[in-house]
């Protein structure tokens, strides 16, 4: 099972997450909850790096599945928009997968 983890400020702010672990779903390179969450997690970095001028803080290890990303200018609002979108999609995933995906909020 995939257990992500975001983390949240004093004021509900999304600062980063940590996601770890494989989903188990299928056979690596036919796992669809793992492609899955991890375009989405890998397409907020891109994005957060491309598209606005903050700088996530990136740290992983693919072949034990894990990432964690910290993102300092983490309370301005095209930062958040992307977390929220983020959010929004790996909440989807959770929904249809939840015996291979597990999504909490920390603060």
């Amino acid at each position: 099972m995939t257990h992500l983890k975001f983390y949240r400020d004093g004021n509900d702010k999304l600062t980063g997450f940590e996601c770890k672990g494989h989903a188990g779903y299928a056979e690596a390179g036919e796992d669809i909850v793992c492609a899955a969450i991890s375009i989405l997690t890998i397409n907020f970095v891109n994005s957060v790096e491309l598209l606005t001028d903050s700088f996530p803080e990136v740290v992983e290890d693919a072949d034990k599945g894990y990432l964690k990303v910290t993102i300092k200018e983490y309370d301005k609002a095209d930062v958040q928009l992307l977390f929220n979108s983020l959010s929004l999609g790996l909440d989807n995933i959770r929904e249809e997968y939840p015996k291979f995906f597990d999504l909490t909020y920390d603060k």
